[in-house]
């Protein structure tokens, strides 16, 4: 009985390491579209427009990591 909540908390420590990556992700993304758009303002638009395809890529793969922490 101890060994599940042990292996529970051990998955949700997991996913938490596992959603790290996934915010320096848009972190990282979130700086290079201000950046961008500060340079070149009249593509600000299609900057941020990429910029929100590839924030839901980076979701998608932490959410992916957080099913998985229920499913192993």
């Amino acid at each position: 009985m101890e060994t599940v909540f042990v292996l529970s908390a051990l998955k949700l420590v997991g996913y938490g390491l596992g959603v790290i990556g996934a915010g320096i992700g848009i972190g990282i993304a979130c700086y290079g579209c201000c950046t961008a758009s500060a340079r070149q303002p009249e593509l600000a638009g299609r900057l941020f427009t990429n910029f929100i395809i590839g924030a839901a890529l980076v979701e998608a793969l932490g959410l992916i990591g957080f099913v998985m922490s229920f499913l192993v």
